[in-house]
């Protein structure tokens, strides 16, 4: 497998578990409960965070410079994904519901992933200048 495919391989890995447990009827899903805090939304945004930084760095390190250059159409592809995952959970899958509250917290956890990609790359970018 070439070096620029395998790269692509933890987010699309990453991006089928989403899929995987967000399309997964809730009558089989474990109810997960605290009277202070709503479990669901830090899960959320957890599972997009993780997902746009791997994509991002997926792209990052592709010698293709539209590639690395998007970043912005990535993180809103991302947060586009999360959207329809919802619609799809609202209209076809029993026990499931359309939640904008979900949605928002894709998009947390999608620019939380962008920001931290940012970091992570000017850190990387910061050693290879150091090592030359």
């Amino acid at each position: 497998m070439a070096k620029h495919l395998k790269l692509h391989v933890p987010w699309a890995i990453w991006l089928v578990i989403i899929l995987g447990l967000s399309l997964t009827p809730g009558d089989q899903l474990p109810l997960i409960d605290f009277e202070w805090f709503k479990i669901d939304t830090l899960i959320h945004v957890i599972m997009y965070m993780v997902l746009s930084f791997l994509m991002l760095i997926g792209f990052f390190h592709q010698k293709n410079e539209l590639f690395r250059t998007q970043r912005l159409y990535i993180s809103v592809s991302v947060i586009v994904i999360g959207l329809i995952i919802e619609l799809l959970q609202g209209g076809f899958i029993f026990q499931r519901y359309f939640s904008w509250g979900d949605v928002l917290a894709n998009s947390i956890g999608t620019i939380v992933g962008y920001l931290a990609y940012i970091i992570y790359t000017k850190k990387e970018l910061n050693l290879v200048r150091f090592l030359q």
